[in-house]
């Protein structure tokens, strides 16, 4: 954990993302850190198409493709029948 906290302090930490606006993925650097304490949260889960599944709490954001870039939604307003975007083979889908 200290080497990734160092890394992070000295603008080195990249993690393989999504940019919002044209939905390229790459590496970017990390600015900012956000920290939720889960344990009193209750949980939702998601099932793609495929049958993988992602558990989160209801207003962690998953994104839906929106013309070239993505749009952020909250886990907990998706119904059944509903689009997020995935990442296959580095790109962003539907």
């Amino acid at each position: 954990r200290q080497a990734i906290r160092e890394a992070f302090h000295a603008g080195l930490l990249r993690v393989r993302a999504v940019d919002p606006a044209t939905g390229i993925v790459g590496l970017h650097v990390v600015t900012d850190v956000m920290e939720h304490h889960t344990s009193d949260k209750e949980m939702v889960r998601t099932t793609l198409t495929d049958g993988r599944t992602v558990e989160t709490t209801p207003d962690h954001s998953l994104f839906y493709v929106d013309g070239p870039g993505i749009v952020p939604v909250a886990a907990g307003v998706l119904r059944v029948g509903d689009s997020i975007a995935t990442v296959e083979n580095g790109r962003v889908v539907a």
